[in-house]
């Protein structure tokens, strides 16, 4: 708390509904495997991260369109992630890490085995309101020109040139890794047998096929492949509110009018904003959600994704804010993914 929240503990203890510090189990782990040695006792708040990787949660449906693949070779892992920066690429590991992250110490491995088919192809829900069609489909060819090359299935790459903070992209070093990977495999490992439903299964003995036998170091990802964000499907984005991944951005709106984005806004409201593609952000006289204040700490900071981009020598418009109208179309076309 001191190293990480210095000035910001007693907010830090108070909670922010939704978001969780990406720090979680894998650095607690890292830093106890530090204190044992001669080096860790002397050096050892030197492994924990500089500063917290504080993220709100992630949507969970449809995961199968964000799932890693194998290489030709079934050596290495390619084409998808899954979490903000595709650090845990096999969704096994990635449930795991879920339950670890809510602070359950003892997994119970089937919660996370059953969760890999449920969520594989769990649909997103459908925009519940009206849409305009004829707005929708002038959005679609914009969205088509600028948004769906990144934001497609099985898009593995990871994205630093966006100007988001990439204080969560740093929070595995190379020690914490390294405990990740043993604290991961002692809990399941390809050997682990559960009873499943009746069933004996080893949920942790294959992905996609083939065998995890000797393949411990792909549980997570070289830390030099994940310094950055990937770009998710967007389905159902309607219902992901706030956005960019610490959820320092209320609505796609915003998102794609950055120089309207409020420093701060009211997070947790229930009421929807079916023009701007959000939860309402502004304050209210009901009490509901909590003051969010995107300057607080560089964690929250609500930059990027709000400059034009140039890759692969096109140029992606992401401020559409000389292009209002152009915005509201895309807006009208995203409630239909």
């Amino acid at each position: 708390m001191n190293k990480n929240y210095d000035g910001f503990q007693q907010a830090s203890l108070e909670g922010f509904p939704g978001m969780a510090d990406a720090t979680g189990i894998s650095t607690v782990n890292g830093y106890i495997a530090a204190q044992d040695s001669f080096l860790g006792r002397l050096f050892g708040s030197f492994f924990l991260p500089p500063k917290p990787g504080i993220t709100d949660f992630m949507s969970v449906w449809e995961q199968g369109k964000r799932k890693a693949e194998w290489d030709s070779e079934h050596q290495t892992l390619i084409n998808g992630g899954g979490q903000w920066n595709g650090n845990i690429p096999i969704p096994m590991y990635r449930n795991l890490a879920a339950q670890l992250t809510l602070g359950l110490e003892d997994n119970d491995i089937r919660v996370s085995a059953f969760a890999v088919e449920l969520l594989d192809g769990l649909p997103a829900t459908v925009y519940p309101f009206d849409v305009n069609t004829e707005l929708a489909s002038k959005g679609q060819q914009l969205f088509k020109e600028n948004c769906a090359q990144c934001h497609q299935p099985h898009n593995g790459k990871v994205y630093t040139n966006i100007g988001t903070n990439l204080n969560r992209s740093y929070v595995v070093n190379w020690l914490i890794r390294e405990a990740a990977l043993k604290g991961f495999d002692a809990i399941c490992s390809p050997e682990t047998t559960v009873d499943m439903a009746g069933q004996m299964k080893k949920p942790c003995a294959k992905f996609d096929g083939v065998s995890l036998i000797d393949k411990k170091s792909l549980i997570m990802s070289p830390n030099n492949q994940h310094h950055g964000y990937n770009a998710r499907p967007l389905n159902g984005i309607w219902a992901q509110a706030p956005y960019l991944h610490n959820g320092s951005v209320p609505t796609v709106y915003h998102l794609l009018v950055p120089n309207e984005r409020p420093e701060s806004f009211i997070k947790s409201r229930l009421e929807y904003d079916k023009e701007k593609l959000g939860y309402v952000w502004s304050r209210s006289d009901n009490n509901q959600g909590y003051q969010f204040d995107t300057s607080a700490i560089s964690s929250f900071s609500n930059a990027g994704h709000d400059k034009n981009i140039i890759d692969g020598g096109y140029t992606y418009k992401l401020d559409w804010s000389d292009n209002i109208d152009g915005a509201k179309a895309i807006i009208e076309y995203m409630k239909t993914l």
